[in-house]
């Protein structure tokens, strides 16, 4: 019996339109299909969650990475265990981050025809995935100034009523250079302990890493921790100065580096299985880009094997 798939469609991302809708749907049209839109923030999650509930076997997202991370929260709201779907996130969205590190093409046709394909055969594997308090992430939760530029981004996409623009690399990097003079660069807020005990020195922005990369500026991956992976614990990197020549250290390091970051102005640690984020003031928190507000403590647990993925092939 074929499986039965739902493919929730986010009509306000990037890419997606109603032509592209319907050539989405068109190459999916072999699969056992049921299309959904979805017409509000965390409206992916709701169904998501009544997918798993109603015995679908995939669920797919044609989304960016916002929808993808509500809907895999969705999925997981009752657990980690056998009866979670088969999740698969297309890339209709400005940067597609998990999409590109499960090894999808950035074009969304192109990743359906694949993950098609790979529901067809129907093989799978199971990624590892952090969980901060309640809520699943699948790539990166950041504190500090990468948090306040997703804040700045939803203020400036959300608060005007339009539909988001795809933000290209010259406008992410605008808005960095913005907030950076904007934020404290004095005094350092955060501290964190892991797995191997406290890092008792203080850090202005930290990066808390599931999977690499963090982002991607045009094609090119930008990794935090490049030996970040979905088969392992978590990943953190701190920044203990956020000084013009130490920040562009690190962000060519961040975009050139294979293995783990290294310098006087930065500290590390990896493959955490439990991790704890202190903060002395009100930070700004995000999880695969999407603001989750302001915190001074976040308890982060790496789940092995929570989530099941289409297994690709030809890739």
């Amino acid at each position: 019996m074929p499986p039965r798939c739902l493919l929730i469609v986010n009509p306000q991302a990037t890419r997606m339109n109603p032509s592209a809708r319907d050539e989405l749907t068109d190459i999916l049209a072999g699969l056992k299909l049921d299309v959904v839109d979805t017409t509000r923030r965390g409206h992916a999650a709701e169904l998501a969650r009544a997918a798993r509930r109603e015995g679908y076997d995939v669920v797919l997202t044609a989304s960016g990475d916002g929808a993808a991370n509500e809907t895999v929260n969705g999925l997981l709201a009752d657990g980690v265990a056998d009866d979670v779907p088969v999740f698969a996130p297309l890339p209709a969205g400005g940067t597609n981050v998990f999409a590109r590190s499960i090894g999808l093409p950035n074009r969304i046709n192109d990743a359906a025809r694949l993950v098609r394909d790979a529901v067809t055969a129907g093989g799978s594997r199971r990624l590892g995935l952090g969980i901060v308090g309640d809520r699943w992430f699948a790539f990166v939760c950041s504190f500090g100034l990468d948090a306040e530029i997703v804040r700045e981004a939803e203020r400036l996409r959300f608060g005007a009523g339009v539909r988001p623009p795809r933000m290209p690399a010259a406008a992410y990097i605008t808005l960095l250079l913005r907030q950076r003079y904007r934020t404290d660069r004095r005094h350092p807020a955060l501290t964190f302990d892991g797995t191997g005990g406290a890092h008792g020195e203080s850090i202005f922005m930290a990066f808390v890493c599931n999977s690499a990369p963090w982002t991607f500026l045009g094609d090119r991956p930008v990794a935090p921790s490049p030996r970040a992976s979905f088969d392992r614990g978590l990943d953190v990197l701190g920044l203990t100065s956020l000084g013009t020549l130490p920040t562009l250290r690190v962000v060519r390091q961040m975009m050139t580096a294979r293995a783990s970051l290294t310098g006087p102005d930065v500290v590390s640690a990896e493959d955490q299985h439990d991790l704890t984020v202190r903060s002395s003031r009100p930070i700004a928190v995000q999880v695969d880009g999407d603001f989750l507000g302001m915190r001074t403590e976040a308890t982060f647990r790496s789940v092995p094997a929570a989530l099941p993925i289409p297994l690709l092939t030809g890739r």
